[in-house]
């Protein structure tokens, strides 16, 4: 397994938004294409590689000395290696290493647990994003 992050820009780019389509979009029904956020420009995209090829991803957004973790994505195939967690660690110390104190998410209601096991915790009500239930989880780095 490779782990690199890049910038969005790039063919390892373009393979990201192909997987996060297929993970977080079309079990949904909402078809493969990844809307391009405004600030994803912005962000930088760890990305595990097996052979060249895309299995996981997470993008990571600083503002100010809070950073953002979203669109994670593991490939149905290498679900329950640890590429999810190995993906955070990494976003996890280059966040810490670039002054970030409070790492926060919106989890859908069926990966909550999956964040608490790697630290984070929810705060506040659940609110609807996407059309499903979704917490707001922080981590204190």
């Amino acid at each position: 397994m490779k782990w690199v992050h890049v910038a969005a820009e790039g063919p390892l780019y373009e393979a990201s938004r192909v997987l996060r389509g297929k993970v977080l979009r079309e079990p949904l029904g909402m078809g493969s294409t990844v809307e391009v956020f405004p600030f994803e420009h912005e962000s930088r995209h760890f990305l595990a590689l097996m052979e060249d090829q895309v299995v996981g991803c997470v993008l990571f957004h600083p503002r100010g000395t809070e950073g953002k973790l979203y669109q994670m994505a593991v490939h149905p195939d290498y679900r329950g290696q640890g590429i999810g967690t190995k993906l955070v660690g990494k976003l996890e110390s280059y966040a810490g290493g670039h002054g970030i104190k409070l790492l926060f998410c919106n989890s859908r209601y069926y990966a909550v647990s999956y964040y608490e096991m790697l630290g984070f915790g929810v705060v506040g009500e659940p609110f609807d994003e996407i059309g499903m239930q979704h917490f707001r989880m922080e981590k204190e780095l």
